[in-house]
């Protein structure tokens, strides 16, 4: 769950978060890849691969929902750190724009992983004061 957690946030700080949206609708909203294509002029094909990236990470199918369900809200506060002339926001390196993931991944995995620990710690607490209320029923 923690690998989907970090895909999803590089996604937003790469400032990609058209896939997360995409992805959301998907799982969440029950748009077929279909409507998606339609919706935002991307093949098929390409949203079948967000979706099977996903689907490889979480083989249960019935955790995506929920989880996807809580961590959009956060991923939404997320500021990209890249600019639309893929420059990173936190070094200044100008680099192609295919390889913005990457950089974020490998040259600001601090970054990355601060905000996974926040969402992962947010996930908990929500968790934990379900369980509080369900136990007191």
């Amino acid at each position: 769950m923690v690998d989907v957690i970090r895909y999803l946030v590089i996604k937003a700080l790469a400032n990609k978060f058209q896939q997360v949206v995409i992805l959301k609708e998907y799982f969440v909203d029950g748009f077929s890849p279909s409507d998606l294509s339609a919706r935002y002029c991307i093949r098929k094909d390409v949203i079948r691969g967000y979706i099977t990236r996903i689907h490889e990470q979480i083989k249960n199918k019935l955790v995506i929902k929920p989880l996807l369900e809580n961590v959009y809200p956060l991923l939404e506060k997320i500021s990209p750190v890249i600019e639309n002339v893929c420059r990173c926001k936190l070094c200044g390196e100008v680099m192609h724009c295919n390889v913005v993931e990457y950089h974020i991944r490998y040259h600001h995995r601090d970054v990355v992983d601060e905000y996974v620990d926040s969402i992962v710690e947010i996930l908990k607490k929500r968790i934990n004061e379900v369980k509080g209320v369900g136990g007191s029923q």
